[in-house]
């Protein structure tokens, strides 16, 4: 039973719970489980992005939903996505994303982020400054800098989207 099975299920009941409670709020509560935490599949994620744009970038043909960035103060949207020279509609490339939002350069340098830096990619802490092995700057790698950004963090669950969506609160026990 995956989330995408889970998501169909809710679609197919949510008019039925608002048709027999019109005049109440909606609270509804799922376990912690794995499934009901996933994200949705054009959600932004830095897992389906590859450094350069492509198709190859994206995961079974889904394209990342759009995303957003403060730039002087103001929000400016962003397509995740564009139509290349054939026509045809791609997935962007996060070098290509952090560009736009000002980032994809090591500070104080003319070097470009790569896409993961070993650190990342090995899951090692952000603990000691100090530590060359072990720590990594703010600007360590395009995956890092991309991860960190408003619209990237603010992403919620498949499910969570879909109920509030629909006017329903939900928790999570």
């Amino acid at each position: 039973f995956t989330n995408q099975d889970l998501v169909n299920q809710f679609n197919k009941i949510q008019q039925l719970i608002k048709d027999l409670h019109e005049d109440c709020d909606i609270l509804i509560a799922f376990d912690n489980s794995m499934t009901h935490h996933a994200k949705a599949p054009n959600g932004l994620d830095v897992k389906n992005l590859k450094l350069k744009p492509g198709m190859a970038s994206t995961a079974n043909g889904i394209f990342m939903r759009d995303g957003w960035f403060i730039k002087d103060g103001i929000k400016v949207a962003q397509s995740m996505s564009f139509t290349n020279a054939a026509g045809v509609k791609d997935q962007r490339g996060a070098r290509e994303i952090l560009s736009e939002r000002g980032k994809s350069k090591k500070p104080g340098t003319q070097h470009d982020l790569n896409m993961q830096c070993y650190p990342c990619k090995k899951k090692i802490p952000r603990v000691n400054p100090e530590d060359p092995d072990y720590s990594r700057s703010d600007y360590c790698c395009a995956s890092y800098v991309l991860s960190q950004e408003p619209d990237f963090l603010g992403r919620k669950e498949w499910l969570t989207e879909v109920a509030e969506a629909v006017g329903f609160k939900i928790i999570f026990y």
